[in-house]
């Protein structure tokens, strides 16, 4: 099955009242970034209000595919400033990613600033 369909599939029945697990996301995050980028910004068009899958699925974002995703929310926001799915996307990415980083021998911790 196609990531598309898989996101299609999941936004109906969310508009139909029938919620799903967030395993539900496990299957379209399979698709790579491609399928988690399809299912934010459909999420933030279709189910505004409705960031607790937004933020799930950017757990599963590569760091390289955040550009593309905040630019998603920031045209979300123009258009409506109260969309809390794309303001989910900008408050994640405000606090920063944490990292694993090899340092002298030791495996660390690394913040990345924003």
């Amino acid at each position: 099955m196609h990531a598309n369909k898989l996101i299609q599939d999941f936004i109906s029945r969310f508009q139909a009242r029938k919620w799903d697990s967030m395993s539900a996301i496990l299957p379209i995050a399979q698709f790579g970034s491609d399928g988690i980028i399809g299912f934010i910004e459909a999420v933030i068009q279709e189910i505004p209000n409705c960031h607790t899958y937004t933020d799930a699925a950017l757990s599963f974002l590569p760091l390289e595919d955040w550009p593309q995703v905040v630019r998603i929310a920031v045209n979300a926001l123009l258009q409506d400033k109260m969309n809390q799915a794309a303001q989910s996307v900008i408050r994640t990415q405000r606090i920063g990613t944490y990292i694993i980083v090899h340092v002298k021998g030791c495996w660390r911790r690394a913040y990345l600033m924003s």
